[in-house]
């Protein structure tokens, strides 16, 4: 039999990815059983392109294509699944496969995976390791989620500073879990507490029998266990740090977070913040579709609210509406354009937040500038929108009122999409999600409002 292409070749865009047409392959020969040609099509595959393949089968094919790679179960596998396809996939495992690729996995993934697992599983694999992983496991479990302590790699090249550059390259043999990442070597003092660290380039051009103290770099960013992770991905943004050592209430040093894995936390931080503003809270589509529904319903429901509350301003105008009829086909205008406006604002001030780009004393800075933009846009766009309805319905009045209710919902709009994610996370809310809602709803209600009233005002 001629044996299967590989699945990923090189072409001239240089894409890696595992494509449609490629897993359409491996799906074909396991609806035909032929095992033989699935191990050759999968054969050298990375572990995050044989997840894809997992995640893209049905159920059944699932089951089947697991059961193939049980003999050689590549632990990375786990890492790169979705959460929920991996949830149903460590169940295809036996508790002491579960348990050998979780403890063949780098500290901090291992935590992560295990961390995920049901409680009937977690005490399973727990039984089935040795009492050093067990320990590393519960002691990592202690720490806060999304928190340093969560997130360090326990892997590393520690040294002390009385060594020699040629003692430390000689601890590489007898060091059992090298890290994967090698690019520091961290020097402590007899207390085990960080003073310097060392690059490895610098280490491999200099003679052996050198100090490690004397060429060692003092200037060390340290980082506590308790650090939230939020606060981790702007020190390495802010910092260009490569690896930086972690190191519990009392100072000795507990493990390194390098910038492979800030990359990972800060991808997970920017999409939460784009879910967020989406009001959408689950990114994966791996789930049933009741348990998607009703996550989404509740911002849903929110929403349904602010509709209630804004027709009930509309009803209070019933008879002015009645009376003129284009006051009905206008006013959403002002509503719409408060709220796009206000999500513009409301987008720039949760990236700044982010990014700490806006701290206690920029505030009313950013305030004052929103609140320009606004002026200046909502001049432009009023003075456009009042000569336009002025020429339309021949009503000079009429054009006056919308370009002013336009300018005010807008105004607003600049200075709540401004203060709105200000004030939620400094209550310790996530102002991605919820300043959406808020800024819906008084934008809404707001602009209907300004716009029926002053019609009532000036058209009555």
């Amino acid at each position: 039999m001629e044996k299967s292409p590989p699945l990923v070749s090189p072409t001239p865009e240089y894409d890696y990815s595992i494509s449609s047409d490629q897993i359409k392959l491996v799906r074909n020969a396991l609806q035909s059983n032929n095992d033989k040609v699935v191990r050759d099509l999968i054969a050298g595959l990375h572990a995050a392109d044989v997840a894809d393949i997992i995640e893209q089968l049905p159920h059944a094919q699932r089951i089947h294509f697991v059961d193939l790679l049980r003999p050689d179960f590549d632990p990375e596998i786990l890492v790169a699944l979705d959460e929920y396809i991996r949830d149903e996939v460590v169940h295809l495992l036996t508790s002491k496969e579960l348990a050998s690729a979780i403890t063949n996995l780098q500290s901090d993934d291992a935590v992560a995976v295990y961390d995920d697992l049901d409680h009937e599983l977690q005490q399973q694999v727990l039984a089935d390791i040795s009492e050093s992983d067990r320990q590393s496991l519960e002691s990592s479990l202690d720490y806060e989620e999304e928190s340093a302590g969560r997130l360090m790699l326990r892997e590393m090249i520690v040294a002390p500073d009385i060594w020699t550059i040629g003692q430390v390259i000689d601890s590489f043999e007898s060091t059992e879990d090298l890290p994967e990442e090698l690019s520091q070597v961290f020097i402590v003092d007899e207390k085990n507490y960080p003073i310097g660290s060392v690059p490895l380039s610098r280490l491999l051009q200099l003679p052996r029998r050198t100090r490690i103290d004397s060429i060692m770099d003092r200037d060390l960013k340290i980082i506590p266990v308790s650090m939230s992770q939020e606060d981790l991905a702007f020190y390495f943004q802010q910092y260009s740090l490569t690896a930086v050592p972690v190191v519990e209430a009392g100072g000795q040093l507990m493990g390194m977070i390098t910038a492979s894995q800030m990359i990972s936390v800060i991808q997970a931080e920017t999409e939460k913040d784009l879910m967020g503003l989406g009001r959408v809270s689950e990114p994966t589509l791996a789930k049933p579709v009741v348990e998607l529904s009703l996550k989404r319903l509740r911002w849903l429901i929110v929403t349904f609210i602010n509709t209630l509350l804004a027709s009930s301003v509309i009803a209070h105008f019933e008879v002015e509406i009645q009376k003129i009829v284009a006051l009905a086909v206008l006013m959403p205008i002002v509503a719409s354009m408060g709220g796009n406006s206000g999500m513009q604002a409301v987008t720039v001030t949760v990236c700044a937040l982010a990014q700490r780009d806006l701290r206690s004393g920029q505030i009313f800075h950013a305030v004052y500038k929103e609140i320009g933009i606004s002026l200046i846009n909502s001049f432009i766009l009023a003075s456009l929108l009042s000569c336009s309805v002025t020429f339309i319905y021949k009503d000079g009045v009429l054009g006056f009122v919308l370009g002013a209710a336009l300018m005010f919902n807008m105004i607003w709009a600049g200075l709540a999409g401004t203060l709105f994610p200000v004030i939620l996370d400094r209550l310790g809310f996530d102002p991605a999600i919820g300043s959406g809602p808020l800024l819906t709803t008084t934008t809404d209600v707001l602009g209907f409002l300004a716009f029926l009233g002053l019609a009532t005002i000036f058209l009555f």
